[in-house]
Parts: C-alpha cells; structure tokens; sequence
C-alpha cells in the first residue's frame, strides 16, 4: 500500500460544491448574499489554490476523495471513520 507520508495510512481529500441549499441556509439566517459572486470567488481562490508555484492544494494519488456537497459534518465524520477501520484492519 503507498503512503504519502511515512506514517499516514489514510489521507482524506474533501470536496464541497458551493450549491442553492447553502444559499437558502444562509437566507435564513439573514444573511444576503449574491451565488454568482460567491461563486465566482469560490472558484478564483480554488485555481489560485491549486495552480501556486509552491505547495498547490491537489489531491494527493493516494487520497480518498469524499464530496461532502451533499453530506451532513456526521455523515463526513462516520465515512472517515469507517475507511479508517478499513485501512487499518488491511495494515494490521
């Protein structure tokens, strides 16, 4: 199994899509916003992030890519913890 770093058996990427529920959250807090501009941004920073001469954010080869666009902070939580016990159970 190839590890990124000597010790990490797991690396998590996570991805989120900016998307009309968080708009309609944010409405409901109060809080205005424009999407195409939040957007726009979201993706300005994004390419700045991934294209900068000196550690670029990518995912790396052996990452597990979660898109949590969709997901809850537990159901994130119970996917980490279950590629964990995955991992580990095939290193031990």
């Amino acid at each position: 199994m190839k590890k990124h770093t000597p010790y990490s058996y797991c690396i998590f990427y996570l991805e989120r899509k900016y998307c009309d529920k968080i708009n309609k959250e944010l409405k409901e807090k109060g809080i205005s916003c424009d999407i195409k501009e939040i957007e726009e941004q979201i993706a300005a920073r994004d390419k700045n992030d991934m294209t900068r001469e000196i550690s670029p954010l990518k995912q790396a080869d052996d990452a597990i890519l979660i898109d949590n666009t969709a997901l809850s902070e537990k159901q994130v939580e119970d996917i980490i913890i279950s590629k964990v016990k995955e991992v580990y159970a095939y290193v031990v």
